[in-house]
């Protein structure tokens, strides 16, 4: 572990101040004391949530400590400058009587004009509410206690926040798992809760992941450019040489994904989607029972509770997810351009990159697919493309639960980075398998298996409290095949609800 003893010693007052002034400041400002505050309350197991009710930044419903009873109000600002403003005394006192507020707690992260807190300390209209002002001393005593919580904001913290982050108990992720299905499942039967799938999902159904599939398309790309007038077996190219020389094209490209599909894309021509199909499909199966897609359509069938999920995010071409709800018997439509409008009763299932049906039709349409670094550029540019406007609008209206996903895609992290500066609050979650020391080393054995058990512990709560600075809550399984488990107790009311 590292040792920060001997680091110099951290000044909050100035780096608070230093991430005011830098980019987005007042929004970065009010993300670290979100954060510091929500970790407080999440020790007393007090819910915090992010309002924009009359221009304030969060409610404490259960309040903060005995001091503080709730719902509270809670207002963050630097030097308590829109306190003298007209419209702040009105606006508060409104979401007082909104929420029923019974305090007001005001965060200051700059210096406190004593002419400011003596407007509100005396201020009549605030003789009902229990009224508290934080300065630079509370919020600097919350940095020292919860440095890991603000690490990705305050560059400052350095190691001591790394070094927080691990002693924080790796252990402990299975008790975070529970208790983000418990906020999964809350989000689920109030109607408010969309899926983003990845190629992760269709993958035990036979549709081949990324890799796979460009392996798939090289190949198809070798035997295009195989003369027509010579077999494999005359030339003396064995399935063994196939391969290698499929691999060897493929990894001429630096194994940049999106580089690899223009290449591929260019090499296939106007073959290219007949050949994308026939990878995509060559060993896809029915879904079974136990199959993650099938847990997925379960989970977006209305019931008497609640209509199920709120809408599908798909980055997959494979129209998997649609035949599964549609033998089930539930109604979904499925979105890959711009203008298709669901019906009321219709699950719209957003295919952003591109759809390409099992089961295509003579006079079918060539799709419009995402795949090539071309594409993708252009949708990555396009800001006002329906299917960055549909992603965007998902991420700030519901909360999102991503399956089958790496989380690394460019344009998904741009689109969350947009709604985090927004929300200031880690709302949506993310289901990623742990790395094992096998995984890490290998087959190498020259590394202790305690030192490397401590540097995978050292990587998860890292990567855990990046996707933090993205909005980001990660559920950590041992395998892929416990996802469906965990879809399965979201569905689930428990008994005492």
């Amino acid at each position: 572990m590292a040792d920060t003893n001997n680091a110099a010693p951290f000044d909050s007052g100035s780096a608070i101040e230093k991430v005011y002034k830098g980019p987005d400041g007042r929004k970065r400002v009010e993300q670290v004391v979100v954060r510091l505050l929500a970790r407080l309350l999440s020790e007393s197991n007090r819910p915090l949530e992010v309002s924009e009710l009359g221009g304030f930044d969060a409610v404490a419903l259960a309040g903060v400590d005995s001091t503080l009873p709730g719902p509270t109000i809670v207002d963050i600002t630097h030097t308590l400058k829109r306190v003298r403003s007209p419209r702040f005394l009105p606006d508060l006192l409104k979401a007082i009587t909104e929420y029923g507020a019974k305090s007001v707690l005001l965060i200051a992260t700059g210096k406190l004009p004593q002419d400011r807190v003596d407007f509100l300390v005396n201020n009549p209209k605030l003789s009902d509410v229990v009224l508290k002002l934080w300065g630079p001393v509370e919020v600097a005593a919350l940095i020292e206690r919860f440095p890991d919580a603000v690490g990705g904001l305050i560059p400052e913290l350095g190691a001591k926040a790394v070094a927080a982050m691990v002693q924080q108990a790796d252990s402990d992720w299975k008790e975070r798992r529970k208790r983000h299905i418990e906020n999964l499942r809350r989000v689920y039967f109030s109607d408010r809760l969309t899926l983003f799938l990845g190629a992760g999902a269709s993958m035990d159904c036979g549709i081949p992941g990324w890799k796979k599939l460009i392996t798939g398309l090289a190949l198809q790309m070798v035997d295009e450019q195989t003369p027509k007038d010579a077999t494999y077996e005359s030339k003396g190219m064995n399935p063994t040489e196939r391969l290698a020389i499929a691999s060897a094209l493929v990894g001429s490209q630096d194994g940049s994904p999106l580089i690899v599909g223009r290449y591929l894309e260019n090499s296939l021509g106007a073959l290219f989607t007949e050949k994308l199909h026939q990878v995509l499909y060559a060993s896809a199966i029915e879904a079974g029972e136990q199959s993650l897609i099938t847990a997925v359509a379960r989970l977006c069938r209305p019931s008497r509770q609640r209509e199920g999920i709120y809408a599908v995010v798909t980055y997959n071409f494979d129209d998997l997810l649609e035949r599964v709800l549609i033998k089930a018997e539930t109604r979904c439509r499925p979105i890959y351009e711009e203008g298709t409008v669901p019906d009321s009763d219709e699950l719209p299932i957003y295919h952003v990159h591109g759809r390409l049906i099992k089961e295509v039709g003579g006079d079918a349409a060539p799709p419009r697919l995402i795949f090539s670094e071309e594409s993708y550029l252009a949708l990555q540019s396009d800001h006002y493309s329906w299917a960055n406007f549909e992603q965007l609008k998902m991420l700030r209206e519901t909360t999102c639960l991503l399956l089958g996903l790496s989380g690394t895609d460019p344009n998904l992290r741009r689109l969350l980075d947009i709604d985090f500066r927004q929300s200031k609050r880690a709302k949506h979650y993310l289901c990623l398998r742990r790395m094992t020391v096998s995984d890490l080393l290998g087959s190498n054995a020259s590394v202790r298996t305690t030192v490397a058990q401590h540097f995978l512990n050292v990587h998860h709560t890292i990567l855990e409290h990046s996707f933090a600075d993205l909005g980001i809550n990660v559920i950590w399984v041992d395998e892929y095949q416990e996802m469906p488990s965990i879809l399965e107790q979201i569905r689930t009311q428990s008994s005492g609800e």
